[in-house]
């Protein structure tokens, strides 16, 4: 009769098919722990996007609340009655926008343009989207009381920065306003 020895260790087999197995089991903890890095790199990514549209989004959305704000003036600047314009242009040779703004078009809008378009200075690329805003967006300032004669400076009490020479500016009271160009700009006694 044969006597059967106890084993006292693993075989060579017995080593490499467990060697084996943990090589495969530590490449699907790796294979996960890659993906769910690319997954959170993703989001990460995406959430970053959305962020930067909801900001674009409230820029856009508050300078085309502004579109045409006149003060207490109505955004509504032609009149419908038939009566004296709202806006007077005293701009000799203005620009198509500021006729069309004094005609109440606060906003251009142009979709997929196909031709070149120069807004601001800024060429637009062929094939994008834009929104032109037109209006006084700038905020209100006080100027000397009563009626300027047309040969006399505009006089802007409080701060006068901002404002450029052969900007267009306007300024109106609730019933009317004036658009004028600025030919100069300086300031002088703290106004």
């Amino acid at each position: 009769m044969t006597s059967w020895r106890r084993q006292a260790g693993l075989t060579l087999v017995e080593l490499m098919i467990a060697t084996t197995l943990s090589i495969v089991l530590l490449a699907g903890v790796l294979l996960v722990f890659s993906a769910n890095k690319a997954t959170y790199q993703m989001q990460n990514g995406l959430g970053t996007l959305q962020e930067n549209g909801r900001y674009a989004a409230s820029q856009i959305a508050s300078d085309l609340q502004m579109a045409g704000f006149g003060g207490c003036l109505s955004p509504h600047l032609k009149r419908v009655d038939g009566g004296a314009p709202r806006v007077i242009n005293v701009v000799s040779s203005s620009p198509p926008y500021l006729t069309e703004f004094i005609d109440g078009t606060f906003l251009v809008g142009r979709n997929d343009q196909s031709t070149t378009v120069t807004m601001g200075g800024v060429t637009m690329v062929t094939g994008t989207d834009s929104i032109e805003v037109r209006g006084p967006l700038r905020s209100n300032v006080n100027f000397v009381a009563g009626a300027i004669p047309a040969d006399q400076p505009v006089v802007i009490v409080g701060d006068a920065s901002g404002f450029a020479a052969n900007e267009y500016l306007l300024i109106g009271d609730c019933s009317s306003a004036t658009l004028f160009r600025a030919t100069a700009v300086s300031t002088s006694g703290g106004n």
